[in-house]
């Protein structure tokens, strides 16, 4: 997005290092002649980084430019289907990928549980491809006996797992792309309840 970034760690494959100033720029000073990395990473998350490789030989460099892809963050409500939050459910991102030359949906790192109000925020969303989100209730292990009544009339409704926007079914999913940086507001899920 051409943004600057504050506060990110560039360093030199000579570990030499200096934070971004307000206005995204650096200085790294009194390098000796030779070829460097030039790494630039946010100081919270380490696992990310952008290098680019530069040669010097006495005169000082400029505007060497590092270009850090944004991720993006998503975030809504989870609601049933009288509009009322669901809290608790699980709302995770979805991928597109291929795994031993097979296409496949695989669920992604990110996640994220809905509050008191419904609401979820995922963060941490890789900007650029398709995403599906689907939003489920329900324990993350299952007891080794079952408290639920056998009859079906007796038993409680619960929020059926659902796919954005409203579909029970992955083949009814809208997908999400994100732009670098981008945060999504208002992708509700609109969930059905069922016994």
């Amino acid at each position: 997005s051409k943004q600057p970034l504050a506060n990110y760690i560039v360093r030199t494959s000579g570990n030499r290092q200096i934070r971004t100033h307000a206005s995204g720029k650096y200085t790294l000073t009194n390098l000796p002649p030779g070829r460097y990395g030039i790494v630039a990473q946010s100081a919270e998350r380490f696992l990310e980084q952008v290098e680019r490789m530069v040669a010097v030989a006495g005169q000082d460099l400029e505007n060497i430019d590092l270009d850090v892809p944004m991720d993006g963050v998503i975030s809504g409500r989870v609601l049933d289907e009288n509009r009322e939050p669901i809290p608790g459910a699980m709302v995770k991102l979805i991928s597109r990928q291929y795994y031993l030359g097979t296409a496949g949906y695989f669920y992604t790192s990110v996640m994220a549980r809905t509050d008191d109000r419904g609401q979820y925020l995922l963060e941490q969303v890789p900007a650029e491809r398709p995403y599906l989100l689907m939003a489920s209730q329900g324990a993350t292990s299952i007891p080794a006996r079952s408290e639920v009544p056998l009859n079906p009339k007796f038993r409680k409704p619960v929020a059926v797992r659902t796919w954005y926007p409203s579909s029970p079914s992955r083949e009814g999913a809208v997908p999400v792309v994100l732009r670098y940086g981008e945060h999504r507001e208002g992708i509700d899920i609109q969930m059905r309840r069922s016994p």
